[in-house]
């Protein structure tokens, strides 16, 4: 006990203002970078950091997430910018489909602004700000070169986006087929069909990096793999996926599944 509150003294010793960098460093584990961000909105900020590169999956995972805002908001207003601002992103987004038991994903309002924003604006930079948190992630995840944006639209709703965009993300083929730089329509559509949405395959499109890989449920005539190659050759890549004609649509994020994936988490022990 008296350790820890010698500790818990000395830290508190210590706090002060420009202490953010210092933190975010601080919560690191196989994170080669720290992350974090900061987003300007009409008279006030929503800033944070993140930790995490790991075991990170639709169910959060090992993900310590800390944003704060200089807003004045209620606390039901947090809460809602939140849920309906950040809790969507970090949803949609794996690295390696490994999901962990201590995430947490905290903001903190103090009001030091004056300015007190509707919460539509409160939760619109909530979610910009996890946005960019999110891209930090899947760019630093372990062992990963490529962060892969899965953007899904036309589906029946978007309960069936959503289950094509994290299941498109988090397929090991399509990981390693970025790893690859190999434009596998084959991948694709194998991965949308286990999602378990409705769809009628012969009107599943597909681009990567803006490239068609996939028309109507075919490879396009004449379909030449190397550009497409060339376009895969990028630090993040966009692969989207059109179902129909729905309105559903959702974005999920995610990366590459590399050769260093296997040596980090075979010589890291816990």
């Amino acid at each position: 006990m008296r350790t820890a509150v010698s500790g818990i003294e000395s830290a508190a010793a210590q706090l002060g203002t420009a202490g953010g960098a210092a933190f975010a460093h601080a919560i690191r584990t196989t994170d080669r970078v720290s992350k974090e961000t900061a987003v300007a909105s009409d008279g006030f900020t929503v800033g944070g950091c993140a930790k995490g590169a790991g075991m990170i999956a639709p169910d959060l995972a090992t993900l310590l997430v800390f944003l704060t805002t200089d807003a004045v908001a209620e606390p039901g207003d947090v809460r809602t910018a939140l849920r309906d601002g950040a809790a969507p992103i970090w949803n949609n987004l794996t690295v390696d489909g490994c999901s962990s038991t201590n995430d947490t994903v905290l903001l903190l309002a103090n009001g030091a602004s004056g300015v007190r924003p509707s919460v539509g604006a409160l939760t619109d930079a909530v979610a910009r700000a996890t946005e960019d948190l999110a891209a930090q992630v899947v760019s630093d995840a372990e062992g990963a070169t490529t962060a892969l944006v899965v953007q899904v639209d036309g589906a029946g709703s978007h309960a069936d986006a959503q289950a094509v965009a994290r299941t498109v993300a988090g397929s090991l083929l399509i990981k390693t087929a970025v790893f690859g730089r190999d434009p596998n329509p084959g991948r694709i559509l194998q991965a949308v069909g286990a999602s378990g949405a409705a769809f009628e395959p012969d009107a599943v499109d597909a681009w990567i990096a803006g490239h068609p890989v996939v028309e109507r449920g075919r490879v396009p005539g004449g379909f030449d793999p190397a550009p497409v190659a060339r376009a895969m050759d990028a630090p993040d890549v966009v692969l989207r996926v059109r179902l129909g004609e729905g309105s559903g649509s959702a974005t999920a994020f995610g990366c590459d599944l590399g050769y260093d994936y296997v040596r980090i988490n075979s010589e890291y022990s816990t």
